[in-house]
């Protein structure tokens, strides 16, 4: 899983438009890197809701205080949380 933010489009190559794919696809520009990975992932599980399921993630401190951070910045921004499919 890696989380990018949502920025104006930069001429200078650290933005990259997506395409969120819905019933009608939204286009997106996201900051190339991500702010968050895999790699601040403690623990994932799959838990019960009602009417369906949710995924609960736990992030490791620095992953935590980065969230906090972010979000907290960015409260007026999208965020997109986009899972990586790499094939190996």
């Amino acid at each position: 899983m890696r989380v990018h933010i949502e920025v104006s489009p930069d001429p200078a190559g650290t933005s990259q438009n997506i395409s969120v794919l819905r019933s009608n696809p939204v286009l997106v520009t996201i900051k190339r890197e991500p702010i968050l990975t895999e790699a601040n992932i403690v623990s994932a599980k799959v838990i019960d809701t009602r009417g369906g399921f949710a995924i609960e993630i736990k992030f490791d401190e620095n992953g935590t205080w980065l969230r906090r951070t972010i979000f907290r910045r960015q409260s007026r921004r999208s965020f997109r949380h986009l899972e990586s499919m790499e094939r190996k």
